[in-house]
Parts: structure tokens; C-alpha cells; sequence
């Protein structure tokens, strides 16, 4: 892996298989731990107390005229006009769909979407794999995703899975190391929410170490050094990050009657951990947990398509987040996290909020005047409206253009080029780490 802003090559150590065996610290290069630089993000409108429009025709009215004098991505780029910067360097070179070395020649990973153990073996770093789910739908969203994973993250270890047809050409085309995930599908369109516990399981269950991203997510800093550092001081089996947006976990609870979980009425929704971003070490009891996991699929008499839903289990969090200290234990502690290892439950840690109150449109609190806080690996856009589904993706983009983590245009062009002080991201890359302090 090369980390391209410190110009040295970043060495990783091996991740361990077998459950008992630790894991080595990461050794960091010298240069990244530079301070972080300032910006205060441009503030994020509030809907007005009108809005949405009660009326058809004043809804439609309204979307027409934004999309007329909706901002121009160009505003954003804002030096070398509408065509935006010229490719960096490192795009040219890393970014998959603007590498044009061997245009029009299958890639490798071609070969490979129907074979998911190759795959795999291909993609892999130190047994350690990166999924992202990918639909033709949300191209934008996906690739916006992969970028600033590669370039920021400083990691390419991962494949994208894709499940339907559609989506697999539009994957392939764009040069991405595509899975075929239709196995991972059932017979409804409620499935997609299951279908990336799924492909985890399945990369578990071939003995490789999974790190599930949704696509929804912006990074914005090295992402493996981070996850590592967490593996290694805490020794858990998996990382999951807390919703709860406090503590109080610890020491380890006897009885799920004993903690004080937090409840989000009228729901009864148990905000322990967000299923949105996760990584696993594959071992005996993280594959049990996630046959566990995936067992209750579909069980339930209602639900939504949210991966949060908690009205059934056609989400999939809430039935992962009402499995605690009975199938695994959210520990925050090393003590915590060795004592449900030596009762031989799965230990899942879990990191510091990536997102701010969920009361809003698209509440970013998390980044405030620091962009690149220390406890900030990624932003995870996590809306809650009474919107339309399709207008709330909308807010979703506005909200991250204002705070210009939209890194490419309607047409998937790099918004800003490094290369050039005219151009360069303001912010980006967040030097070192998250979680130091941790």
C-alpha cells in the first residue's frame, strides 16, 4: 500500500487467522502524523416549516426549479471552469475507471466475478478484504465511496458486489474488481439489506477477514493503520461503531436486564451498533455469529427496507443489536472484550460515532470546525427525514457537497485535483490514524 502523501511505501503486517493469535501493531511512516488541517463547513440549510409541499403541483414546481439553479459542481471545483481539473497524477494511475492502461482488454478480476475464492485470493492484503455492495442506480454514490477509499483511505484491497445483472455489466465496465452477489439475493427487494450480511458471511466463511463498508460513506483518512490499532490494543473479534454516542457498557454486564441500553421509542429500536460500516476477523465464533445474524432474515410481520428497521427483522440491525450478551458482547474495554472471549462469545468493539444527532435532514456535527477530528476515520451520511426515499438521497448530496465530500460530478469527474493549489481538496487527507486516543 502507498501512502501518496507522504511519498513512502507503508508496510502492513499480517493479519493472524487462527482467533488466539494477536495481531502486530501497525508501523506507522514518518510524516503522517502532521496536525490537521482547519476548515468551518459551509452550513447546511434546514428544510423550511413548509416544506415538503402538501400539494402535488407545488412539489413538482419546486424540485423543477432547484433542478434549474441547483449549484453547479463547477461552483465547487471553481478553478479551470466547467470541465473541472484535469486528472491528478495518482487518478490517472490508481483510480479504476480513469486508468485507461489496456482500455478495451478484460481485467483480471473479470475472470474472476463468478468465482469468489479467486477473487478474493486476488484482492486480498493480509487476509483482509473490503466490501462494497454496488447498484447501477447509485453509481455516483458508489464510486464517490471507492474513491475516497482508495485515495484518502490509502487502501485497495476490496471488491465490489453486485446483485443483479445490471449493476454486474455497469461494475465491469467501470473496471472495478466486481463479485456476482446474486446468490446473495432472495425473492424480494427487502433483501438488498440482507444481501451484504450475506457476502460478509460468505468471505468469513472462506477463511478471509471482512470489513463491510456502505456506500453512503465518505474517507477520510488511512483506513486499515486505524482498524488495526483497534485489533491489536483491544483484541476483539469484531469493530462495530457505537450509535448509542456514549459509554456505559462496561465492566461486563452479567444479564442483558443489568445494562441500561439505550431505546429510541416508540420503536423499542436498541442503538447498540450501526450495521453500516463493520470489520470481522474470521474465526469460529464471528462465523457462528453471522449464520446467527443471517438466520433471522425475513422473520417478522412488517419492516421497512432500512437497514435500521426495527418493526420485524427486515432490517438487519436491529436483530444484530437484540442478540447482545446473548450471541456476542459490545465491549469497550480490553477487560470487557477478554472476558467475553474466555466465555466464548464474540467480543465486538465498538469506535466512536462517524455521524452527529439524527434529529435533521442530514446532521453533520461530527465534523464542526474540525474536519479531520481524531476520532473521524469516515463520514457516514445518515439522513432521517419525513421526505420521499428518492428526495432524501437528494439531501444526502447537498449536504455532502457543502461540506465538499461530494468528490466527483454528475458526470463521475474528480472534483479536486491535488496537482495544483488551485484545485486541491481543502481539507483532505486527514493525516494519521483514527481513534488514537481510544
Amino acid at each position: 500500500m502507498v501512502a501518496h502523501n507522504s511519498g513512502t511505501t507503508t508496510t502492513l503486517a499480517p493479519s493472524p487467522r487462527a482467533r488466539a493469535q494477536k495481531m502486530l501493531p501497525f508501523i506507522l511512516p514518518n510524516g503522517l502524523m502532521q496536525p490537521s488541517a482547519r476548515l468551518r463547513p459551509t452550513p447546511t440549510p434546514r428544510p423550511p416549516p413548509w416544506w415538503p409541499p402538501q400539494s402535488p403541483v407545488l412539489m413538482v414546481t419546486v424540485l423543477l426549479a432547484a433542478a434549474l439553479v441547483g449549484s453547479s459542481p463547477a461552483a465547487v471545483r471553481g478553478a479551470d471552469g466547467d470541465d473541472g481539473p484535469s486528472l491528478s497524477k495518482f487518478d490517472a494511475a490508481h483510480i479504476p475507471w480513469y486508468n485507461t492502461e489496456g482500455a478495451g482488454q478484460p481485467l483480471q478480476s473479470d475472470a474472476l466475478a463468478n468465482h469468489l475464492p479467486e477473487l478474493l485470493h486476488a484482492q486480498q492484503a493480509n487476509q483482509w478484504v473490503t466490501v462494497f455492495m454496488f447498484s447501477a442506480d447509485a453509481q455516483r454514490w458508489v464510486l464517490n465511496c471507492v474513491y475516497s477509499y482508495i485515495k484518502f483511505g490509502e487502501a485497495n484491497n476490496y471488491i465490489v458486489a453486485a446483485t443483479d445483472e445490471a449493476s454486474l455489466q455497469a461494475c465491469l465496465q467501470l473496471r472495478l474488481p466486481c463479485y456476482n452477489a446474486s446468490s446473495a439475493m432472495g425473492n424480494s427487494e427487502l433483501d438488498l439489506v440482507w444481501a451484504k450480511v450475506a457476502v460478509a458471511k460468505q468471505v468469513l466463511d472462506l477463511g478471509y477477514n471482512v470489513h463491510y463498508s456502505d456506500v453512503d460513506v465518505v474517507y477520510m483518512r488511512p483506513v486499515w493503520p486505524s482498524y488495526y490499532r483497534l485489533f491489536q490494543k483491544f483484541q476483539p473479534d469484531a469493530i462495530f461503531m457505537n450509535e448509542t454516542g456514549g459509554t456505559g457498557l462496561d465492566p461486563l454486564p452479567r444479564r442483558a436486564a443489568d445494562v441500561a441500553l439505550a431505546v429510541d421509542p416508540p420503536t423499542g429500536y436498541v442503538n447498540l451498533l450501526n450495521t453500516g460500516v463493520f470489520a470481522m476477523r474470521s474465526n469460529v465464533v464471528t462465523r457462528r455469529l453471522m449464520a446467527t445474524w443471517l438466520g433471522m432474515r425475513g422473520v417478522g410481520d412488517g419492516g421497512g427496507v432500512s437497514s435500521s428497521s426495527s418493526a420485524g427483522w427486515r432490517g438487519n440491525q436491529a436483530p444484530l443489536n437484540s442478540r447482545a450478551f446473548v450471541d456476542y458482547v459490545p465491549c469497550e474495554v480490553y477487560e470487557t472484550c477478554a472476558t467475553a472471549r474466555q466465555a466464548g462469545l464474540p467480543a465486538v468493539f465498538r469506535h466512536p460515532p462517524q455521524f452527529g444527532s439524527q434529529r435533521g435532514p442530514c446532521p453533520m456535527e461530527t465534523l464542526g470546525d474540525v474536519p479531520c477530528h481524531k476520532d473521524t476515520l469516515f463520514v457516514h451520511m445518515n439522513c432521517r427525514s419525513k421526505w420521499p426515499g428518492w428526495l432524501w438521497w437528494v439531501s444526502m448530496a447537498q449536504t455532502l457537497e457543502s461540506y465538499r465530500l461530494m468528490l466527483l460530478d454528475e458526470q463521475l469527474r474528480p472534483v479536486y485535483n491535488e496537482d495544483s493549489p488551485a484545485t486541491r481538496h481543502p481539507f483532505l487527507p486527514c493525516k494519521g490514524p483514527a481513534w488514537e486516543s481510544t
